[in-house]
């Protein structure tokens, strides 16, 4: 890339930068921003879907109320959504839920064993009770076994499961006071004790519990409440039936929420109160994917923003690069002109000052074979210019008019190769030609393609002759016309741009060769009107031939 055109596009990139930083600090507030509202938003839903949801569960139980009014026999209708059933018998007896398995009656030998506890043998008992009295318990009703295990580190490990399936059987306090005897194990028991220990009472218990409280009656339905608790019962005689909410009911079969929210233990931003004590809260299935959701917005935005930021400056990089473009174009055609000038000016100078001579009558009889062939070579380099002028001129108009007739291709070499040494004194060439080689082609402008290719041959490789021209059948009905040099080569960049009108090998060339910058693409025009290419084959430092492919066709 030339140095001014490199200097150019870092200033470019220079004064780019600032409005596209701008720009992307603003991007980036509006993705904060954009987060911000998103999170708002999210916020407003929870708390409409936990309104929702405090609202359906307010219904459920108002529903249950309503429907133990209307009850008719005792223990029908009990299906409630979020509930369990309770059957309450005469005798007071909670048979709905049932009441955990009880505690098998202890045998004699454990009986024994509890009584040897406070004597000699207590070793001896501790173990028989251990091994085979798991349900027995001491005279102030408390269980033994667990507080025997303790004792031995042998028998910590079966702990938690004793605890699983008695922890509901035991009161309240003995709970308590075990806890804190099961803190000094070790992990994993220890973890695994408290969490049998944390379970809730059975319902069958919490029943009993909340039906010996308060009853708030009313049209004939009972609602009791007490704790994390709600009740809602009718009588039959003396039985009772109806249903109770609690936490573990309602998040077993939750009010309707849409599909990537959940009613979640404990309290949160978005409770649902259904008592005092009875707090859950609505929450996202997944907090990660909740956020996702939240980040991916600002990220659209923030995407959006740059988006349209890079196209606006592709778009100004793309005017940028045709402003350079068209300024290029203007400077290669003020060469252009100023080339063109040079020519016409040289030959018309000898022109003019020789028909001066020999209208004065100034030249000597012998000198006016050597003035009138100056003369005539002058002109015809005069007309050899204004013809490739007016070609290009019609090419890059597309009116490149061709006349193609059956020719020797051999004949045109010739010629063009014998009006080149003329003009080049010195400059050998050599052809390699079938004589018999004939083609459908315009012989005037296959010519002026061999005068293109020789003449430029000499201004960039002047030590590069002999010059080889070669004219021969190639693979697929083509035939190929090339002229080679030994001169200085091309690189990649410029075997690329040299056939491009007003291009030129390279820049530095333009100031120490005379011409016009439209040989070359005049003989690619030429090749394409015939239906052919032109290409180039070069390495810097190993010369460059020129070739043109012709399609052919037997006679």
């Amino acid at each position: 890339m030339p140095r001014a055109l490199f200097v150019s596009w870092l200033l470019f990139a220079a004064i780019a930068t600032i409005p596209a930083t701008g720009a992307g600090a603003i991007a980036w507030s509006a993705r904060k921003a954009a987060i911000v509202e998103s999170e708002a938003d999210e916020a407003t839903r929870l708390r409409a879907a936990a309104t929702s949801a405090e609202g359906e569960i307010t219904a459920r139980i108002a529903g249950a109320k309503e429907r133990a009014r209307a009850m008719t026999d005792p223990g029908t209708g009990l299906a409630v959504a979020g509930a369990d059933p309770i059957v309450v018998a005469a005798d007071g007896e909670v048979r709905i839920p049932a009441a955990p398995a009880a505690d098998a009656a202890p045998t004699s030998a454990c009986e024994k064993a509890r009584d040897d506890l406070l004597g000699s043998n207590r070793a001896k008992a501790r173990d028989q009770i251990v091994a085979e009295c798991m349900d027995l318990k001491s005279s102030s009703h408390r269980y033994l076994w667990p507080l025997l295990a303790l004792e031995s580190t042998a028998d910590h490990a079966k702990l938690p499961a004793w605890l699983s399936s008695h922890a509901q059987r035991m009161s309240p306090n003995e709970r308590a006071v075990l806890r804190g005897r099961v803190e000094a194990l070790p992990s994993p028991t220890r973890e695994q004790a408290i969490a049998a220990l944390e379970e809730a009472p059975s319902m069958h218990a919490t029943i009993e519990a909340l039906l010996a409280h308060g009853q708030d009656k009313g049209d004939g339905a009972l609602r009791v409440r007490e704790g994390s608790y709600v009740a809602v019962l009718h009588a039959f005689d003396a039985s009772l039936s109806g249903s109770i909410f609690h936490e573990a009911s309602l998040l077993r079969d939750p009010p309707k929420l849409p599909a990537d929210l959940a009613l979640q233990p404990g309290t949160g931003a978005t409770k649902v109160t259904v008592t005092t004590d009875l707090v859950l809260h609505v929450a996202p299935k997944s907090e990660a994917a909740e956020r996702a959701i939240v980040t991916r917005a600002g990220d659209r935005v923030f995407a959006l923003a740059m988006a349209g930021t890079l196209a606006s400056l592709v778009l100004a990089a793309a005017l940028f690069a045709r402003f350079l473009k068209a300024r290029r174009l203007a400077d290669l055609r003020t060469d252009f002109v100023a080339a063109v000038s040079h020519e016409l000016r040289t030959p018309l100078a000898s022109v003019q000052m020789l028909a001066e001579l020999l209208e004065r009558g100034d030249v000597p009889r012998e000198e006016r074979p050597e003035v009138e062939a100056a003369l005539a070579r002058e002109s015809r380099r005069l007309s050899e210019t204004l013809t490739r002028m007016l070609r290009f001129g019609a090419l890059s108009r597309g009116k490149l008019q061709v006349d193609k007739t059956r020719q020797r291709l051999e004949p045109i070499a010739r010629e063009a190769i014998a009006r080149f040494e003329r003009a080049h004194p010195g400059k050998a060439t050599r052809l390699e030609a079938n004589d018999a080689l004939e083609a459908d082609v315009d012989a005037t402008l296959l010519g002026l393609v061999f005068d293109n290719l020789l003449g430029n041959a000499a201004k960039y490789a002047p030590d590069g002759a002999p010059y080889r021209v070669v004219i021969e059948r190639a693979a697929g009905d083509v035939v190929r016309v090339s002229v080679a040099d030994r001169g200085p080569g091309l690189d990649r960049k410029a075997r690329e741009r040299i056939f491009l009108p007003f291009e030129r090998a390279d820049d530095r060339l333009v100031r120490a060769t005379e011409g016009t910058g439209v040989g070359l693409a005049l003989v690619r025009g030429i090749a394409e009107a015939h239906g052919g290419r032109a290409h180039v084959e070069s390495e810097p430092g190993k010369g460059a031939t020129f070739i043109v492919e012709i399609p052919w066709k037997p006679c």
